[in-house]
């Protein structure tokens, strides 16, 4: 049972005892008599669902209690935490025979860690229709996805969006028309870059930390150009990000926050777990007030976006409207199967949703490379050898990257260290049996991409450590399991747009590594890592480039 659920039994049982007692005890229904007693009652009503959740069924009455226990610190003690991906990371390799691992999160509430790729596929494919998103991870997505964005809708309506959406991703349509894009938008990063470079040879006024030899701030830099390859592929919007940071960027500063993971985002998840998403909304802290309205811009253009596209194709031949992904999809929705809300969630989506899983893999991918010089060498040679160089106005030949298998081999193993959402979840709709044992409805089950992909049973000894050897041809380190590697999901569900985004990848990452050589100052201590629904670095990701001439 859910803590919202429960809590509504609460409330139930507590206007019960005030009718009851009412009823039978007093005469009088004062507010004052009324507010004391329903105070009393359903405080005291939680009290005991508390005492009751996390002493008596937890330990002698849950049907799941004979199931492999995590090793967990004693209820009081965690009684107001949630198990993050470094915790799931740590039990998958402690009990690495297990097909799940039963552990208690927030208010000792009762969950289940799926371990093995086998249980994924069943939780994710096989019997994907009977499951739902956990509402605490709807609740987070649907902040930066809408109400009905692809992302988080379930069962009919989401198999009818992926039908309309899925001729926008396909490799086809990526590349024909998305691969230039990619290409040019990296070009004018680089540009960006060597601008800033240029300035800092002349002697102009920079900040004194910036004396250094080309430190860069790769949060920013990834930030604005992705925000302007997703604004211009998604809906032909310019944000100017790259171009006119001063003008553009930093008013959306506080939309960078909101789709950010923070200890903000942690407070606002477990929040989600006893107050429905109206109430949440609606509370004057920081995760809504600061983060609100920068999440309200973007949206707002993206409503504006959708509405001028549903004129044009009002008043011309629906074949001659546009080619970004949203002309796409009105084309394919000809018949209004999606409405105006659902379209302008899908926009919505896709700008933010697609901003932060890109920017957090470029920003794992030169966090791992500076640190494995090799690795980083042996991949500019690949890209100097088969890429043209990356310049204003050069053109790309997107059947070239189907002869770089280094290059996806580096994207792969970025993937599967740092995948941009850590931890998934999916609560059954009806009774299911997972490994032999049923499973009730409306238990909490979790997947973790960061710790399956750590799983030593699985990957080897070497799971934690970077090595992209391991994807390349007749490498046998790499299960072949379905649902071994999760970095975009499985099943129905799975990301719509996996192709679109490793080509993205391979652009930027060509691009940069092509024409820098990157490594962490000398003395700089490494960021550490933070985990609620997604994956983000704790703080900015400073690093030297050099330019290296020849490319």
């Amino acid at each position: 049972m859910s803590l919202q659920a429960s809590l509504v039994r609460c409330f139930v049982l507590t206007l019960s005892g005030i009718f009851l007692r009412a009823r039978f005890f007093d005469e009088s229904f004062s507010p004052i008599w009324l507010s004391i007693n329903f105070i009393i009652l359903f405080f005291s009503a939680i009290v005991f669902w508390i005492l009751y959740n996390a002493f008596i069924y937890a330990y002698y009455t849950s049907p799941l209690r004979h199931l492999p226990a995590a090793k967990q610190r004693s209820v009081l003690q965690r009684l107001f935490k949630e198990p993050n991906a470094f915790h799931f990371e740590t039990w998958i390799n402690e009990q690495p025979d297990a097909e799940c691992i039963r552990y208690f999160g927030f208010l000792n509430s009762e969950r289940l860690l799926i371990t093995s790729p086998a249980g994924v596929n069943q939780v994710l494919r096989l019997q994907g229709d009977k499951m739902r998103k956990q509402y605490a991870v709807k609740t987070q997505l649907q902040r930066v996805s809408g109400e009905n964005g692809l992302v988080v809708t379930d069962g009919d309506l989401h198999k009818k969006q992926r039908r309309i959406m899925d001729p926008t991703f396909r490799i086809g349509q990526i590349k024909s028309h998305f691969y230039p894009l990619f290409w040019r938008r990296s070009a004018e990063m680089l540009e960006v870059i060597r601008s800033n470079e240029d300035k800092q040879n002349s002697g102009s006024q920079q900040p004194q930390s910036d004396q250094q030899a080309m430190i860069r701030n790769m949060d920013d830099i990834f930030g604005r150009t992705i925000f302007d390859i997703i604004g211009e592929a998604s809906m032909t919007h310019d944000w100017k990000a790259l171009s006119s940071p001063g003008v553009y960027w930093t008013r959306l500063d506080k939309y960078r926050e909101a789709i950010t993971p923070s200890k903000n985002t942690r407070d606002r998840i477990l929040l989600s777990f006893i107050l429905p998403t109206c109430v949440l909304n609606a509370l004057p802290f920081r995760f809504n007030t600061e983060t609100g309205p920068g999440l309200q811009r973007v949206r707002d253009i993206c409503k504006k976006s959708v509405a001028t596209k549903c004129e044009r194709l009002a008043r011309t031949d629906i074949e001659k409207s546009g080619m970004d992904m949203l002309d796409s999809i009105m084309r394919a929705n000809r018949f209004h199967t999606m409405s105006f809300e659902e379209l302008q969630d899908q926009a919505f989506m896709m700008q933010s949703g697609g901003s932060h899983t890109s920017v957090i893999a470029l920003l794992s991918t030169v966090y791992l490379l500076a640190q494995h010089r090799n690795s980083q060498t042996q991949l500019r040679e690949e890209i100097r050898e088969m890429l043209p160089p990356c310049d204003q106005g050069s053109a790309i030949n997107p059947d070239i990257f189907a002869r770089m298998p280094y290059l996806d081999a580096v994207i792969n193993e970025v993937l599967r260290l740092y995948s941009a959402f850590s931890w998934t979840g999916r609560v059954p709709t009806t009774d299911v049996v997972l490994f032999d044992t049923t499973i009730p409805k409306g238990t909490a089950l979790s997947i973790s991409p960061w710790a399956l992909h750590r799983s030593f049973k699985l990957w080897g000894a070497d799971a934690k450590e970077f090595k992209p050897e391991r994807w390349l041809n007749g490498s046998p380190t790499v299960p072949r399991e379905p649902c071994s590697f999760i970095s975009f999901g499985a099943g129905a569900t799975k990301c719509i747009a996996e192709d679109f985004a490793k080509a993205e990848l391979r652009c930027v990452i060509a691009a940069l590594f092509g024409r820098y050589e990157i490594a962490f100052p000398e003395g700089q201590a490494l960021p550490g890592f933070t985990h609620q629904v997604a994956f983000a670095f704790r703080k900015p990701i400073l690093v030297r480039l050099d330019s290296i001439d020849g490319w």
